[in-house]
């Protein structure tokens, strides 16, 4: 089973990317394939969300933006995947419910 991983991100410290990083690691460890935000991105776009204190969308790499990545994203739930697993804290971002209204 394929399963992407939903969660806050916008306005949490790295982007929230540790605990992204976390419940993929658990969901491999019992035999699902994972497709998570944190994972998908390019290294320089990681590496621009682990240094952001704020998890600030000014932070984001030029020519990267919040729609640009939801729209990914949301496509990704529409194509991909079998499942959404989502993250503590999903209920209070717009982007999470966006994705998780998606898959149902």
């Amino acid at each position: 089973m394929r399963l992407y991983i939903a969660g806050p991100m916008s306005g949490i410290k790295s982007f929230n990317f540790p605990a992204f990083d976390a419940a993929a690691s658990r969901l491999y460890s019992a035999g699902y394939t994972v497709v998570s935000p944190a994972e998908i991105d390019s290294p320089a776009m990681r590496d621009a969300c682990l240094c952001s204190e704020q998890g600030d969308l000014a932070d984001l790499p030029p020519g990267e933006s919040y729609g640009k990545l939801l729209g990914r994203d949301i496509q990704i739930v529409i194509d991909d995947v079998d499942g959404v697993m989502v993250l503590p804290g999903w209920l209070n971002s717009r982007g999470a419910r966006i994705e998780v209204f998606t898959a149902v």
